[in-house]
């Protein structure tokens, strides 16, 4: 509802950046899950303290989840 509100009153406005100010679980999944939803990127602003001393250690502060390789197979999809 909420994004049909936002297209109705804002003249065809879409969403299509998400952001999580603190997620709990989230996963690779949830790239999946956003982009079937429309979204072209989504934003997590808290990590597993392990996984980000990982990344700090070895300086990889940045990381893309990619959606499942399935969600590009789909026959009603244009690229």
């Amino acid at each position: 509802l909420g994004h049909e509100w936002l297209y109705d009153t804002f003249s065809g406005v879409r969403v299509r950046h998400g952001f999580q100010v603190d997620p709990f679980g989230a996963s690779s999944a949830f790239a999946t899950f956003s982009a079937k939803l429309g979204f072209e990127t989504h934003l997590v602003a808290r990590l597993n303290y392990y996984d980000k001393g990982w990344m700090q250690d070895n300086k990889e502060l940045e990381f893309v989840w990619r959606p499942s390789p399935s969600l590009y197979a789909s026959p009603d999809r244009t690229e």
